[in-house]
């Protein structure tokens, strides 16, 4: 399975995933997400609500049909990237604290730092939601990008009548 880079894929609505379904996604999931922090089901054309967490040093875990109940802190996170969007980053605001509820914390996880950061991005894939719709200022490679130059996100519009809209 390859990774899906199209935006109109991306932005598909998801579905709950039901218990049966979870082990094999989760399985096909962990064979995409190579060197990625967190890989989403709608990534390898999945439209399931189900997402994987492998941060080094930190978060290593599944989300089924997660919701963020609680954000606190909010932060411009510099250099975001995304397996479907290879070579590209850019600047998103995001928070620094979260609460996570799903089927397998039905209480709550309470997250921070990197670890909320990723968690934030891949349950956005799940709702159809790209990196390019919390961007604050589009970066590629650490230069800024003009407003007339052709978008990062790859949909081949300049940069004002896509993302930078």
């Amino acid at each position: 399975m390859t990774i899906v880079t199209k935006l109109e894929e991306l932005r598909k609505p998801n579905d709950f995933v039901t218990k049966e379904e979870v082990a094999d996604i989760i399985k096909q999931l962990e064979s995409n997400i190579g060197n990625g922090l967190g890989l989403a089901a709608p990534q390898i054309a999945i439209h399931k609500k189900v997402c994987i967490i492998r941060v080094p040093h930190g978060l290593n875990c599944e989300f089924v049909n997660p919701v963020i109940t609680d954000m606190d802190d909010e932060v411009i996170c510099k250099g975001e990237g995304c397996l479907s969007f290879p070579g590209v980053y850019v600047s998103t605001k995001r928070y620094n604290q979260i609460t996570v509820k799903d089927e397998t914390y039905p209480s709550g996880i309470v997250l921070s730092d990197l670890d909320a950061q990723v968690v934030q991005h891949e349950i956005d894939h799940l709702n159809g939601i790209v990196m390019f719709d919390r961007q604050v200022a589009s970066t590629i490679a650490g230069n800024k990008m003009g407003r007339n130059e052709s978008c990062s996100c790859g949909s081949g519009k300049k940069y004002k009548k896509c993302c930078g809209r």
